[in-house]
């Protein structure tokens, strides 16, 4: 059992839980900046919603292009200076964002942030080289709260710190500005959080690119076997020759890229078919298997956070809840404490005793139930109390299948990349998100405008249904991953 690698953890998840925190500002006032920044008739509840959804799109639109660069950079440049970058992008367009008043460039703003942003692609892959099978359940438990924390922090930094709020916070004098520029506040102490990550990948976390030993597969009647097996011995070779002398420079693998004389020429056909065979392995079974369930179970919450906060700002007559900006915050930030528990204690233990596979299908179930509860809330509408218990019950829900599902396929993710690719897959599973995180948010605003032109008694369970259908289509592909054991590891730890 390899040693717990505590400072790193910790680090990559405050790192984490400031990305989490620049995603989910906006949730609660979305809907409230498409209003300021007058680019719409603000009592349009459907042309609102549109517009919130295309600003919400914007992100990962960037990211679309971004995440398939900046995983193949890392692999060659490394982690380090890559996260930096995408840190330094999240300080300075939340500063940016918090000053404009112009819909038009806010989207840029955030299609330019989207870009250059790599941190989570970053985070995964430090998170899979620096854990291995003994310690990543707990590892990948404790990198999953700091995002959790983040879906608490963001809500609430984005719906509650504001002038004259719930909080009482007075603008006066020297703090006019956040009068002038209501959201500023919220953005500045975004850019604050984006700032403490910047420090901790430049000061804090080493590199970790090829600091875990490389093991390549062998498949008996391959005919690369013996290819395979001499790329292995020289690793052996290397984790022995830790002395001095010719002898372990003799034995360095690929990894490092130097050979000795006598192995030059073999090796450069060695590394030519070994990387004829990563390539090969990109199209393993379960790898599109964990492509395909990373993109659904991204499209159903990225279509759940949209349409969730349009649902509750929407007027009651038009079968939503009339909640203002801060109900929003309240209510997604208190939800977020239920992944505490289930990051630090559910989770490893259903790894523990059914595998990453299994606790992927109980996310899934679980939020293929949940995403019918919004609907029924407004049914309730008039019945305050009961109506917090319900939307807060269900808000514990959500953040609970997600952290089951996100943590168990982004660990298997790693598990299944090959060798000197795990940037590059990762990168492929961030862009592919991407997609439908762009296009999500979009169809998210477009699915509620159109569900309130249906002029249909209870026209808002449309969207939530399908949410969840997509759901349980995700949990069947899902029935198919396997778990640690079961998977073909192409790189050691």
């Amino acid at each position: 059992m390899g040693e717990f690698p505590t400072k790193n953890v910790a680090a990559i998840t405050v790192v984490q839980l400031g990305q989490s925190v620049q995603l989910m500002v906006l949730f609660p006032i979305l809907v409230f900046m498409v209003k300021s920044y007058r680019v719409v008739d603000p009592d349009d509840a459907a042309a609102v919603s549109s517009y919130a959804g295309f600003l919400a799109s914007a992100f990962p639109m960037g990211m679309v292009v971004g995440s398939f660069v900046w995983g193949k950079v890392s692999d060659r440049v490394g982690r380090k200076p890559v996260l930096a970058i995408g840190c330094t992008a999240a300080v300075g367009a939340s500063l940016a964002l918090g000053f404009v008043n112009n819909y038009y460039l806010a989207v840029a703003i955030r299609l330019t942030s989207g870009l250059l942003n790599s941190i989570t692609i970053m985070l995964k892959c430090i998170a899979g080289e620096i854990l291995d099978k003994s310690n990543s359940a707990l590892g990948m438990s404790i990198l999953t709260l700091g995002w959790n924390v983040g879906t608490v922090l963001g809500p609430f930094i984005g719906g509650v710190l504001q002038c004259d709020g719930i909080l009482g916070i007075s603008c006066q004098g020297a703090l006019s500005i956040f009068e002038r520029k209501p959201f500023l506040m919220a953005m500045g102490w975004t850019a604050f959080l984006s700032f403490i990550s910047l420090l901790i990948s430049v000061f804090v976390l080493p590199e970790t690119m090829n600091k875990h030993r490389h093991v390549y597969e062998v498949i008996p009647g391959d005919a690369e076997t013996e290819l395979a097996e001499m790329a292995n011995g020289a690793n052996d070779l290397e984790g022995k020759g830790q002395g001095t002398g010719g002898e372990n420079a003799q034995h360095r693998t690929a990894s490092n890229g130097t050979h000795s004389p006598d192995e030059e020429s073999a090796g450069l056909i060695k590394e030519e078919k070994l990387e004829k065979k990563e390539v090969r392995l990109l199209e393993h079974q379960q790898v599109l298997i964990v492509l395909a369930t990373y993109v659904g179970v991204a499209l159903v919450f990225i279509l759940y956070d949209e349409v969730f906060p349009i649902f509750c700002a929407a007027p009651i007559e038009k079968g939503g809840l009339n909640f203002s900006s801060q109900d929003i915050g309240v209510l997604i930030g208190l939800g977020g404490l239920a992944c505490f528990p289930f990051s630090m204690v559910v989770y490893p233990y259903v790894v523990k005793r059914k595998g990453e596979a299994w606790a992927a299908q109980v996310g899934f179930f679980m939020s293929s139930l949940m995403f019918l509860g919004p609907p029924v809330s407004s049914l309730m509408a008039d019945q305050e109390k009961f109506l917090w218990a319900f939307l807060l019950l269900l808000s514990f829900f959500r953040n609970a299948a997600a952290s089951m599902s996100f943590t168990a396929i982004i660990t298997i993710m790693n598990q299944v990349a090959p060798e000197g690719k795990l940037g590059e897959l990762n990168g492929i599973g961030q862009g592919l998100g991407s997609i439908v995180r762009t296009v999500g948010p979009a169809s998210g605003g477009l699915l509620w405008a159109a569900s309130m032109k249906m002029h249909v008694a209870y026209h808002q369970f449309f969207a939530f249904s399908l949410m969840s259908m997509i759901s349980a289509g995700v949990y069947y592909v899902s029935t198919y991953l396997k778990n640690s054991e079961e998977n073909v590891h192409v790189h050691g730890k």
